[in-house]
């Protein structure tokens, strides 16, 4: 039995249960006498409150935080992809080089005139002596050697040689390659050794006929000729003079086009600058992709080298032979001895396409070095356009920077167009330097090593041992380079500057880049120019502070290429992995690499020690750029991650499982068939899910493949795994799967997947029972697509490509593939709706928007039944308002008579539908009751307390109320709405408590709509009054009994045809002013208002096509019924579900109604942000180092020092008056509440029923005050602190049952920061069911740091407990008791164990551990009148105290079965007790008594006392309000009245949790706070 005790007659206890006590309490309560409590001995409460083994491990952990993950400081809103972070790797047009000129005018014999040759001079041309062969066969050797040469860059361009052309010819050959090419690019190859140099006009030298003269060709002509695009490479003498003149005639042709343009009255195209180099939009440097490119060989004035250990078309060699070339110089510029000579270089072995061998291995690294280079010194755009579009292009501008760095040093400078930033100077040039040395100094050895191989295969010798045992030792520089990208990961600063300071310095790109306009950036271009591409510091440190990005890393070009060896791939790509796991920059950095083809042919490799890498890879890619799909489907790619996902292979689940349990990795090669060396493997699972998700959103061939193979079997299987993510994302992939696809339908409702989906609709994770609900609703209607109206940036993601295929037919519902009857299909379908309203309570947000975006597929779908429904509800809820003052029997009576003129309403509705030809089946009349409460939880769901929701909800019932307008009941004969006034619309039905008078209804208007959206229009109406408390009227919840009256006058709202409401509070407005809440989400701009994705969307298109109900005058025609209407609409609906096809037109809405339904989800692009967020890394809190390192660990170094200083400052203080006046706060109206923040000097009040003001009770101002949100007619009734030693929440509750939790509370919005005022966290019914009470309470909560759970009680006969972690109620426990729960308390830490005070005095002590049944352990009830407050000390001695109305205080050990002490402070305080606190720490106690009229004025009274023996502190506090006592000639002046009615309190008193710090007053808006200070 339970322990009871107290002072009260039998027969006014009431009649509680009798649940037995928990075994501890069993031997502590026998451990005492039975005498008397007051043998207690030992600490207070002995070990009840002491933590047990298992609690050890909760309370050491690291202090966790609670209401902070993302679900909480997004809502579930996804956010606005920037510009910057687009995909744009992806060539829009590209270019080939398809054919190719190459012009070679030699005139063997013959120098020309203009022209000293040095002796000895250069002699190989094509690495060919001309001398050595006759005169005749020199020339076409020399041809052939040169298109070899070519040939090594590419194999694809088709060649001509053209060999001492004449003018004629030249002109010939020009038009047929233009003619050959068509659109694509020409290269034109131009050899002048044996003509004169190029003219200062920029002409070249062919001759006549008869090779008797030197013939002038203009560039102009060749182009005429040529067209474009081309690329020429001029290898001749004063090669500058042809550049220089082709961009004179480029500047020409721009200032024509542009005038041309002008005339026409068009856009003139961009003018590129001296270079070339044009800026788009959005300030990037573009390249025209038709623009010819020029590679010259030395500048205007510049004549070619003739050292003769060079050959004489050195320019020629760079780009053709680099490495030959680059060997040779290197030998030849070498200053330390060596047995190597020129002849030997041009001996190693191997061949360029063989990476293996040395020759191939120095063309390999060449080409990272070259390509890193270009990366470097590059604007993106540019890299991609050069070194990613055309293969001829990319090869010759890696040579040409091989060819700036040798020439330079014989003092020519190569010149090409666009001009590209000098980089003879790049620090990689020395690591392509040590390469090569690493190379030849192997060399001599491996010649002669071969030389003996061929010795000895000849019958010679045999090869010597040392010889025969030497192998070439492959060069570092790729293991170097990883490891100096490993440290730049590790190390690196990713956004520490602006990229590319080398760039911004070059004035190409200066001219070009975000400061263009501005004049100082151009004056700095030209100096640039000047001064050798110098620019000033200080123009760099400008640059950069006007354009952030990030710093890539300058290996990222040869992390592509390590790709390329199987000796450092894994390494490779497990850095990459790294790298893309920084964000999208680094996806997109990655991707204009060139990063992609890489993994997608490596995908069809079956090492499996590549598959969690390339697993994560792939992850990070998708969610970047949807675009992939098509590759992935061409190659199959998509089986990789469908093979991994599956648990049916064979030998894969046990592998991986195995794998699992020990923690190692297998080899690679291991030999078990699907092993995969990882140790999460549902991790790696959900990534296939989130792959194969993406691969088949908006892409149906996508779709049908994975329809073909087991995916959906995989999914179903892993929504039972332990792991979150994977259930997560196999009901998202589920959804994807049957997304608009009626064989993706059938197939799941034959694998009987709606109901696993249902089954998890209480998993233990938000996201995972949002993600359940999605993908209901995506079976029941709803779009996966990732195309978002409102996110202009959702579309550009994807390529036109993923469209290939016939485009599908919306699908009905569930489709018409599942093969069951019509009449079972519709049951199966709003068997799924009633399925989902569990959701309805839901703690978190995230759910229950997704609920209601679910349930608008089933509005969307029987839109005509929920207008039945409508209409019957409405009538209903008209009649009910009507007869709130009929007696009772009256009221029973016509409660029957309505439920008959509803039946009979029905039936004739459905003969008329018979009459039309549609089939009524019993499962249809069995479904009207379900679809009834389907709406009413859509109508509870719009005055949700969450914003978001309450918008959503409110789109989906003003859409069917707007539907039953617009569809001609209004009109009907007969209807209900003729009997709706607009009286009857605006005056609520409500019924007052006694404990105080009711506000007049004129505040909720004098304050304007409630706090809306991201500050725009509200979302709905003012709510309704209601009754008090709020939801017990029937129907539950908020759909009480003005619901009609509240729909109707949002549409008139939203119609136009109602007068102007108050204009709602400004985001933003100063400390002393209450401004709206926003919801903690991502806001984007709709019109010039700031709101979430969430917001409101009204049914009409525009203000006047809304119409209102209410008596009209009848046309003359004979309307139709309300009968034929309603059964005209579901005729139209059956049809529609019947033959499974969408009408071309909305029946009924005549046009003037919006298509808002079904609404849209956006779960999937918030869910999808995972994979774009840095995963590998600690999170930036746990990360040493870090702002929010460092702010944390400043925290709870300040709240330690606080906590010290408390300790010491109170000590003496509860042996002694508190007397020091701190000061006074003065307030804006009378609190209700009263909270003081452990650590800060933050005081919060809650006044004027909904308005909460923050306060520095030191510095005594305000720091913000903002409105609540509860509903009209209800007060904020409880006040909580969540997560005080990290980012304080607030969180407060209120009489309507709410509770809502609130970031950023004491910062107040300005016009600079309209959203940096206080925010939305969460919100949810604390309490959905309360109990009618004359003397309500409200809701009083509890909150617990350490275990994460809220306690919520109230006006309930259930204290319901929830758990912040998984934000879902985890018991519900029974009060045993008949009267409310006015204060609540537990243990601060653990809280094992709670206490609750009631109405009728008694107080229950509950075990959390125990069943709910069994959970009460202790009942009290010493006390007579309402319990004021219970109180548990969180330190200290752990006192426990309660004090009620009549004055009475006890002090209570949980062992005992009464209390240890009591006493009325009713002489003291002159009047009945008005409010009572207890110091967390010091063991003393204060109460307030309920001001007393002196004269004309008021006198407030506050006892202090220490709690032991209950003994006062000297003498009581008094101080007088100044409020003019009412009939002060009178005997017996009138009370002032209490702020809220759902508590006797006319005056607060309140504690610091720490200091001794004591705050009371309140009945004159005046805050006085005193301390203790020793002596």
């Amino acid at each position: 039995m339970v322990e009871r005790s107290g002072a009260r007659a039998p027969d006014t206890v009431p009649a509680r249960a009798a649940p037995a006590p928990p075994s501890d309490i069993d031997e502590e309560v026998e451990s005492t006498t039975s005498a008397a409590d007051s043998t207690l001995t030992g600490p207070r409460h002995g070990a009840l409150l002491q933590p047990e083994v298992e609690d050890w491990m909760l309370l050491e952990s690291p202090y966790m935080t609670h209401w902070n993950n993302k679900r909480h400081t997004t809502n579930g809103d996804p956010h606005a992809r920037p510009a910057q972070d687009l995909p744009d790797w992806r060539m829009r047009e590209r270019l080939r080089t398809v054919t190719a000129a190459l012009v070679m005018c030699l005139n063997l014999g013959v120098d020309p005139p203009d022209v000293s040759k040095t002796n000895p001079c250069a002699k190989l041309i094509c690495w060919m002596d001309p001398e050595s062969l006759d005169a005749s066969k020199a020339l076409p050797a020399i041809g052939r050697n040169l298109q070899v040469q070519f040939e090594t860059l590419s194999m694809k361009t088709r060649y001509k040689q053209y060999l001492d052309p004449i003018v004629e010819e030249i002109k010939r050959f020009c038009t047929n390659l233009r003619r050959t090419a068509k659109e694509e690019r020409v290269l034109f190859y131009y050899n002048g050794y044996g003509v004169p140099k190029p003219t200062p006009g920029g002409e070249i030298w062919v001759f006549n006929k008869a090779y008797t003269q030197y013939i002038p060709l203009t560039l102009y002509d060749l182009q005429t000729w040529l067209g474009s695009p081309c690329i020429y490479v001029w290898d001749t003498s004063a090669a500058g003079n042809i550049v220089n003149n082709f961009r004179t005639l480029a500047e020409v042709r721009a200032e024509e086009e542009a005038k041309a343009a002008l005339s026409e009255g068009r856009e003139p195209p961009p003018l590129p600058n001296a270079d070339g180099i044009t800026v788009d939009a959005h300030g990037e440097p573009q390249f025209p992709l038709r623009e010819s490119i020029h590679l010259a060989a030395c500048g205007a004035d510049e004549i070619l080298p003739m050292n003769p250990d060079l050959p004489a078309d050195l320019f020629t060699c760079c780009l053709t032979s680099p490495i030959e070339i680059s060997l040779r110089w290197f030998v030849l510029q070498n200053p330390l001895p060596s047995a190597l000579n020129v002849d030997m270089v041009m001996s190693i072995p191997g061949r360029l396409q063989d990476r293996r061998t040395p020759l191939g291995e120095l063309n390999w690294i060449l080409t990272a070095v070259t390509d890193t280079i270009a990366w470097t010194v590059l604007p993106r755009a540019l890299f991609r356009r050069f070194f990613r579009d055309d293969l001829m292009v990319a090869a010759l501008l890696r040579n040409f920077l091989l060819a700036e760095r040798i020439m330079r040093f014989y003092h020519c400078t190569p010149v090409s167009h666009p001009r590209l930033p000098p980089t003879h100077n790049h620090p990689l040039w020395d690591s392509w330097d040590l390469a090569v040395d690493q190379c030849l100094a192997q060399l001599p050895t491996l010649l002669a090593k071969e030389n003996a191989r061929v010795v000895a295969a000849n019958g010679g010798d045999p090869m010597p041992p040392h010889l025969a045992a030497f192998e070439y030792q492959h060069s570092s520089f790729f293991s170097e380079q990883l490891k100096a990208f490993e440290v730049w990961l590790s190390q690196g600063d990713v956004s520490r500057r602006a990229p590319r300071r080398r760039v911004q310095r070059h004035p190409v790109l200066l001219a070009s880049g975000p400061g263009t306009t501005r004049p100082e950036m151009s004056a700095a271009a030209e100096a640039g120019a000047v001064h050798g591409y110098e620019a000033d510091a200080a123009l760099a440190d400008d640059a950069e502070a006007h354009g952030f990005e990030h710093d890539p890393p300058s290996q990222l070009p040869i992390v592509l290429q390590v790709l390329l060896s199987q000796v450092h791939r894994l390494r490779a790509l497990i850095l990459l992995s790294q790298f893309l796991d920084l964000g999208p920059w680094a996806v997109n950095l990655a991707l204009s690499i060139g990063i992609f083809p890489y993994v997608l042919k490596l995908l069809q490799s079956p090492a499996a020690d590549l598959k969690p890498v390339l697993i994560y890879i792939w992850a990070r890619i998708l969610a970047v750029d949807h675009s992939c799909q098509v590759d992935l489907l061409r190659d199959n790619g998509y089986m990789y991650f469908a093979t991994v996902l599956s648990p049916f292979q064979g030998n894969t689940q046990g592998s991986w499982t195995a794998h699992a349990t020990s923690g190692a990795a297998p080899a690679a090669g291991s030999g078990t068939p699907g092993a995969l060396p990882i140790p999460n493997v549902s991790e790696h699972r959900a990534m296939c899910a989130f792959i194969l998700a993406v691969f088949c959103q908006d892409f149906p061939l996508g779709q049908d493949a994975c329809l073909e193979t087991d995916v959906m079997d995989s999914c179903l299987e892993h929504l039972e795994d332990d792991d979150f993510l994977l259930r997560q994302w196999s009901a998202l992939c589920l959804a994807q799967l049957w997304d608009n696809s009626e064989a993706g339908k059938a197939k799941a409702i034959a694998k009987d997947a709606h109901g696993k989906l249902c089954c998890l609709l209480s998993d233990a994770s938000p996201e995972v029972r949002a993600a359940m609900l999605y993908a209901l609703g995506v079976l029941l209607g709803t779009s996966a697509s990732a195309h978002d109206p409102l996110d202009a940036n959702t579309g550009t993601a994807r390529r036109d490509a993923r469209t290939h295929g016939a485009a599908r037919a919306p699908c009905v519902g569930l489709g018409a593939l599942t093969g069951l009857d019509d009449e079972r299909l519709r049951s199966l379908e709003v068997g799924i709706g009633v399925a989902m309203l569990a959701s309805t309570s839901d703690c978190s947000p995230l759910v229950r928007k997704e609920l209601v975006v679910t349930l608008s597929a089933l509005v969307s779908l029987y839109e005509s039944f929920f207008v039945l429904a409508a209409y019957m509800y409405y009538a209903r809820d008209h009649e009910r308002a009507g007869a709130v003052n009929l007696a009772p029997s009256r009221l029973s009576a016509d409660v029957n008579l309505r439920v008959e003129e509803e039946e009979r309403l029905l039936a004739s509705v459905l003969r008329k539908v018979l009459a039309l030809g549609e089939d009524i089946a019993q499962e249809d009349i069995a479904n009207m009751p379900a679809i009834l409460s389907i709406f009413v939880t859509l109508l509870d769901l719009s005055v949700d307390p969450h914003l978001e929701v309450a918008s959503m909800a409110a789109t989906v019932v003003d859409h069917v109320v707007a539907t039953l307008f617009e569809s001609g009941v209004l009109q009907a004969r007969d209807s209900a709405l003729h009997r709706a006034t607009a009286h009857d619309l605006d005056t609520p039905s409500t019924v007052p408590t006694r404990l105080a008078d009711r506000p007049q209804l004129e505040r909720a208007e004098s304050r304007g709509p409630r706090a809306s959206l991201g500050g725009t229009s509200p979302s709905t109406s003012t709510p309704p009054a209601g009754t008090s408390p709020p939801g017990a009227a029937e129907g539950g919840g908020a759909a009480g009994s003005s619901a009609f009256a509240r729909t109707v006058t949002a549409l008139k709202t939203l119609g136009g045809y109602a007068s102007s409401p108050a204009h709602s509070p400004k985001p933003y407005a100063r400390a002393n002013e209450r401004q709206a809440v926003t919801v903690a989400a991502p806001k984007m701009h709709v019109g010039d208002a700031r709101t979430t994705y969430a917001a409101y969307a009204s049914p009409y298109a525009a203000a006047h096509d809304a119409r209102l109900p209410g008596p009209r005058m009848r046309p003359s025609q004979h309307p139709p019924s309300v009968e034929e209407v309603l059964a005209g609409l579901i005729a139209a609906d059956l049809h529609k579900l019947r033959t499974r096809t969408m009408p071309e037109e909305t029946h009924g809405a005549s046009g003037a109604l919006r298509a808002t339904l079904p609404l849209k989800s956006r779960l999937f692009a918030w869910c999808s942000e995972y994979f774009t967020e840095p995963q590998m890394k600690s999170a930036e809190s746990d990360e040493p180092g870090s702002v929010q390192y460092n702010q944390q660990t400043w925290r709870r170094q300040c709240s330690e020092r606080h906590i010290a200083d408390a300790i010491d400052q109170s000590e003496g203080a509860a042996d002694a008056r508190w007397t020091q006046l701190v000061g006074r706060v003065h307030l804006g109206a009378a609190p209700a509440l009263l909270a003081f923040h452990e650590y800060e000097n933050v005081l919060v009040t809650a006044s004027d029923h909904d308005v909460v003001s923050v306060f520095d009770w030191e510095e005594h101002r305000l720091l913000a005050s903002f409105v609540n949100g509860n509903r009209v007619q209800t007060d904020v009734t409880s006040l909580a602190f969540i997560n005080e030693e990290v980012n304080a929440l607030l969180l407060t509750g209120s009489a309507d049952g709410d509770v809502r939790i609130f970031r950023a509370y004491d910062h107040a919005a300005s016009p600079a920061h309209p959203d940096g005022g206080p925010q939305l966290v969460s919100a949810f019914r604390a309490l959905p069911d309360l109990v009618r009470s004359k003397y309500p309470s409200g809701l009083r909560v509890a909150w617990q740091q350490v275990s994460g759970r809220l306690l919520a009680a109230g006006d309930s006969r259930l204290v319901r407990t929830w758990d912040a972690h998984r934000e879902l109620c985890i018991a519900d426990i029974p009060t045993h008791a008949s009267s409310c729960v006015t204060s609540l308390t537990s243990d601060g830490e653990l809280g094992h164990l709670f206490m609750a005070g009631f109405g009728d005095g008694s107080i229950g002590v509950y075990d959390q551990r125990n069943p709910p049944a069994s959970a009460l352990v202790r009942l009290w009830e010493e006390h007579n009148a309402w319990v004021q407050n219970v109180h548990l000390q969180k330190h200290g001695a752990r006192e426990l105290l309660s004090a009620s109305v009549d004055s009475e205080v006890c002090v209570w050990d949980l062992r005992g079965s009464r209390s240890l002490t009591r006493t009325n402070l009713t002489s003291t305080l002159r009047d009945s007790l008005s409010s009572f606190a207890v110091h967390e720490r010091v063991p003393v106690f204060a109460a307030a008594g309920t001001p007393h009229a002196t004269g004309q004025s008021y006198l407030q009274t506050v006892q202090m006392g220490a709690i032991d023996q209950l003994q006062p502190l000297g003498r009581p506090l008094e101080r007088a309000l100044h409020i003019p006592a009412q009939h002060a000639h009178s005997a017996h002046a009138q009370r002032p009245t209490p702020p809220s009615a759902y508590a006797p309190s006319t005056t607060l008193v309140a504690f610091h949790p720490q200091h001794p710090l004591l705050a009371y007053g309140g009945t004159d808006h005046v805050l006085e706070l005193r301390r203790y200070v020793g002596v």
